[in-house]
């Protein structure tokens, strides 16, 4: 475990710290910092084998392993002992398509669609074998499992009950056409709880197996997963509502909502609980819920998954969460989202951010280039604003001037030297579309799009001169330079070097077909990320033209911008997040952990004890930086 410095979040937020100070401690030694991996975050994951598009649609726990219904593929075990490292040690393929699971003993029991019920004797994971079967009329989709009986969710008929005392020989004893599609059931007590999809929840009566009756029932949108805890039902909930239903079941006759929660996207796949939490599925992402007060539900965490989260399960301090291509782990040792310090929104899309002195620099779409005082983290203020005439994309910030890639606009020399009234200073037309800009004075070096790289002279910020550019084979997207060389990632010929040495000649000395939407360097090392497919490579470029990946690393969302500072890269993962990652051995990158912060991430930038982030829609972000190990 890493060492920390001593101190806490809480007393940087009472001393109102400013985010602009070099320094990362508060009075009396108090840390300024948190460590991300202290809140959720993401610990493992295994692919399972699939064909495109296909999910893995559901999950059971047993001891150390997880059982995967895995549509096409049957059944697949992961050894879950290492949570960190979960690995597939054995399957079976199932004569249908295995879309529902349930665990009890030695055995499992899949809801194989069009073929029913499956019973698979899991004894040995390394080799499960199928012991008995039983159609059902419909398609069987969910299954839970109690007193010697299966309950089958059996989509457009209902709830059927098999017999399983004899693995070998399951025999249907009962159903219930329920008005809707079966999607789901659990059972406590008595009562089976079926979610019906666009007719609700549905209570039927099972204490006579052999003719089960619906006794109650509610109108809860689009019900397709259930869980029971107490008093309550949880009903995962598409298309309707709420993405979670909270269903008073005190009275089974009279079920009834006593509360909701909008999740994100406004619908849920699955619901599990365990304890006073809640866990939903949906989308790409995992929704911590507080239903300590089932009436009066809170969320207290979300966190983007490696796949999407159809199905959820918990196992201790770790929740499984599966969808596309396999098994995510999530640490829940503390359920919470890191803390977000404070946010300043912005009349337009913030797009970009840039730090100098007590103020963060932002680009606002269309509104321009915004002047935010961060003195204090937990509450910025906006001290100025400047139109700028064009599709401000992105900015940097050396001295008094911020130099701003205006899209078709070109190049925009802005004196910022007075915050409340910035002014344009000069300006230079490019060819292309100006994407990206940084500064090695006296040059100016801009990711123009299909203009490649443009190098401007701004020896005088009033009148900067293009000088020389050079194709990249695409869309140059993203540029950074370190000594002789800039580093352009190019959306479509991944990362170009270039000997910049001549400025009215520049020329690419290396090309790394790698995906390159974002690129930072720091030193020897190029830190490139991805945006379609989110990933970080780092490059060494200690020899330009012998540039190579050195190392890399997967992780949700997209990588639209990435800062680095010391041993941690901070990155803008759009709808992710921020992403915190650890680079302090560049060849084993590590992810720390993610903070949620309410749209989707654009840039983000280091502002000494602080993290600004542009997000969107949701304006400028302050965050915490991660602590740092003690030597």
């Amino acid at each position: 475990m890493r060492k920390r410095a001593p101190g806490l979040l809480a007393s940087f937020l009472a001393a109102g710290l400013s985010c602009a100070k070099d320094d990362v401690t508060g009075p009396q030694g108090s840390q300024t910092c948190i460590q991300y991996e202290d809140y959720l975050h993401l610990c493992g994951s295994v692919d399972t084998p699939q064909d495109r598009y296909e999910d893995v649609l559901d999950i059971a726990l047993a001891g150390s392993h997880a059982w995967l219904a895995v549509q096409s593929f049957g059944l697949q075990a992961v050894d879950i002992s290492n949570p960190d490292a979960p690995t597939i040690v054995g399957s079976i393929d199932t004569p249908g398509t295995a879309v529902g699971v349930a665990v009890q003993g030695s055995r499992a029991y899949v809801a194989d669609y069009d073929a029913g019920l499956q019973v698979i004797d899991i004894s040995n994971p390394a080799s499960p074998t199928i012991r008995g079967a039983v159609d059902t009329p419909g398609r069987a989709r969910g299954v839970a499992v109690a007193d010697g009986m299966a309950y089958i969710a059996d989509d457009s008929l209902g709830l059927q009950i098999v017999d399983i005392s004899n693995p070998v020989a399951p025999t249907l004893v009962g159903s219930i056409d329920t008005p809707g599609m079966a999607f789901d059931v659990a059972v406590a007590g008595p009562y089976a709880y079926v979610a019906d999809f666009d007719t609700g929840l549905h209570v039927v009566d099972i204490s006579e197996p052999g003719s089960p009756a619906i006794v109650g029932s509610v109108d809860t949108g689009t019900a397709v997963g259930v869980r029971v805890a107490g008093a309550y039902a949880y009903i995962a909930d598409v298309y309707g509502i709420a993405g979670m239903q909270v269903i008073d079941i005190s009275n089974p006759t009279s079920p009834r909502v006593v509360s909701t929660v909008a999740t994100l996207s406004g619908w849920a796949d699955d619901i599990a609980v365990a304890g006073s939490r809640a866990y939903v599925g949906e989308t790409t992402f995992l929704q911590v819920i507080d239903i300590s007060n089932p009436v009066s539900p809170a969320i207290i965490g979300n966190i983007m998954t490696d796949f999407n989260a159809s199905r959820v399960a918990i196992g201790g301090a770790h929740a499984y969460i599966c969808g596309w291509s396999g098994l995510t782990v999530v640490d829940i040792s503390n359920p919470s989202s890191p803390p977000i310090l404070g946010r300043f929104d912005t009349p337009g899309l913030a797009g970009d951010v840039a730090v100098a002195g007590a103020h963060a620099w932002l680009v606002d779409f269309p509104s321009g280039l915004l002047a935010i005082d961060v003195v204090n983290p937990a509450s910025p203020v906006l001290a100025g604003s400047l139109e700028t005439g064009g599709d401000a994309r992105n900015l940097t910030v050396e001295g008094s001037y911020a130099f701003v890639a205006n899209g078709y606009s070109g190049l925009l020399v802005v004196d910022i030297a007075n915050p409340g009234s910035a002014d344009i200073a000069g300006s230079v037309d490019t060819p292309g579309q100006a994407i990206d800009v940084t500064v090695r004075a006296p040059y100016a070096y801009v990711a123009d799009h299909d203009g490649g790289l443009q190098v401007v002279d701004i020896s005088n910020p009033a009148s900067p001169t293009l000088l020389g550019s050079v194709g990249t084979g695409g869309e140059a997207w993203s540029v950074a330079v370190s000594d002789s060389y800039a580093c352009v990632a190019d959306l479509n010929s991944g990362l170009q070097v270039i000997d910049v040495s001549d400025p009215m000649s520049p020329r690419i000395v290396a090309t790394l077909g790698i995906p390159a939407w974002s690129v930072t360097v720091v030193g020897a090392l190029a830190y490139v990320t991805g945006s379609s497919r989110a990933d970080l490579r780092i490059v060494d470029v200690s020899n330009p033209v012998a540039s190579s990946v050195v190392g890399s690393l997967d992780f949700p969302g997209e990588g639209l911008r990435v800062a680095v500072t010391g041993s941690i890269a901070y990155i803008a993962g759009g709808f992710g997040g921020m992403q915190v990652i650890d680079v302090s051995n560049p060849a084993s990158p590590s992810l720390l952990g993610s903070v949620f912060t309410r749209e989707s991430v654009q840039s983000v930038a280091v502002a000494g004890s602080c993290i600004l982030a542009a997000d969107r829609f949701g304006g400028l972000v302050t965050l915490p930086r991660e602590c740092v190990a003690i030597p």
